[in-house]
């Protein structure tokens, strides 16, 4: 007596006719997906992490530089108020969506509180802003905004500074 021919498993329990999920067309078994599908989703988490670490050695480089060119020695005495403010770069998550980094703003001065007032530009035109805030000496960075804004690169520029005591 022959044997029977060997028929293989199912890999699913429903039969090949019956749709797996509703809206499906019933399909022969299939074989597995590749795991090809994946791959532009691999591609974006690796764009994602390179960035950050890109970003990442920027910020350590740039954590000091000056945003702005310092203004002529003859135009500034050397103990004016304005030679100890710093403008900061730091990379933060809401400035790097729209490819830009934190502006921040510090005094160098040891001893004495500044008073300094900002006028704001959007891609060199002034915009009308105008703050002030008190930097005390050996405090954390003032936040301004970020260097890019989704109208453009923006900018703070020192008006006024002052010793307060």
């Amino acid at each position: 007596m022959p044997t029977p021919p060997v028929t293989p498993t199912r890999r699913h329990p429903l039969p090949a006719a019956v749709p797996r999920h509703p809206g499906a067309l019933p399909q022969p078994d299939a074989p597995p997906r590749p795991a090809a599908h994946r791959r532009p989703l691999l591609a974006a988490v690796a764009l994602i992490a390179g960035l950050s670490a890109c970003a990442a050695m920027t910020t350590a480089r740039a954590a000091d530089a000056p945003v702005a060119p310092p203004p002529a020695a003859s135009a500034v005495a050397s103990d004016s108020p304005a030679t100890f403010i710093t403008f900061v770069l730091e990379t933060t998550g809401n400035c790097m969506l729209n490819n830009g980094q934190q502006i921040q703003m510090r005094s160098t001065h040891p001893s004495r509180t500044i008073r300094v007032w900002l006028d704001r530009y959007q891609r060199g035109i002034g915009t009308g802003d105008r703050s002030r805030t008190d930097l005390a000496p050996g405090a954390e960075p003032d936040p301004l905004g970020c260097s890019r804004s989704a109208a453009g690169v923006q900018e703070w520029r020192v008006v006024k500074a002052q010793f307060v005591d």
